[in-house]
């Protein structure tokens, strides 16, 4: 197979996976806003029972229809708060290579990723320092990196169920982390997991480290190091990326 051939084909797999990616986390979204949606229903069936019940002349504390109101306020910033995530998520898709803030992209794929932290039963936290960084790239890629990571640590949380998300500023990049409490244990997923990582991180310009548990011999810690700006040669499918360091083969 030629590389022009291995290159499109990897952009085809790139590309395919990219929209199951945004297609899957929309519709996860979607549930969290019906969600949303039941718990403000259920609390105006609440105000209604009190009202009917003043109808009726029975005593009814004032500060209750307070406490609902704020309830419902919640639900609806709640609301708010998922709508813009999944309209500014959807617009990752936008172009394949645009310039984005770093710290704008990671918050909203840890929100996003608070679903699957959730269900999961594992606590999902975040250090993000107060500075950000202007990157070119595909932020759609670099969201579903980060995210990948993140589900490799999650099917192997177990024990302590606290996975970190961080990053770190370098002079011409940045390094993310995804860090879990529970070593990384061999799984099902995990190698396939990591083969698409190295995929998407070489069509990044980007490469991967692991850091090793001494005491269990099982990785815990995944860094990936992001370039501020990537050349056009190493676009996804460009022929000559470098592999990265610490993929499956």
């Amino acid at each position: 197979m030629s590389n022009s051939d291995a290159g499109e084909q990897l952009h085809h797999l790139l590309w395919e996976r990219g929209l199951q990616f945004l297609g899957g986390q929309t519709a996860s979204q979607s549930h969290e806003i019906t969600n949303v949606l039941n718990i403000i229903n259920e609390l105006v069936g609440l105000q209604e029972d009190l009202l009917w019940a003043l109808s009726q002349g029975r005593d009814v504390d004032p500060s209750r229809f307070d406490e609902i109101l704020g309830k419902i306020k919640a639900q609806i910033e709640r609301g708010n708060r998922i709508v813009r995530a999944v309209n500014q998520f959807a617009h990752s898709a936008d172009h394949a290579r645009s310039v984005f803030d770093l710290k704008g992209a990671l918050e909203r794929i840890t929100f996003i990723a608070q679903r699957a932290a959730t269900l999961g039963r594992t606590q999902l936290d975040t250090e993000f320092p107060d500075e950000t960084l202007v990157m070119e790239n595909n932020p759609l890629y670099l969201q579903q990196a980060v995210f990948t990571a993140f589900e490799i640590a999650l099917a192997a949380s177990t024990v302590q169920r606290r996975i970190t998300v961080s990053y770190t500023l370098q002079d011409d990049g940045v390094e993310i982390v995804v860090d879990s409490a529970d070593p990384m244990a061999s799984h099902a997923e995990a190698g396939e997991k990591l083969v698409f990582l190295g995929h998407l991180l070489r069509a990044l310009g980007a490469r991967l480290t692991t850091t090793i548990d001494e005491e269990g011999g099982q990785p815990h810690r995944l860094a990936m190091y992001f370039p501020r700006y990537v050349d056009e040669a190493d676009a996804p499918g460009a022929a000559g990326a470098e592999p990265t360091e610490g993929a499956a083969e």
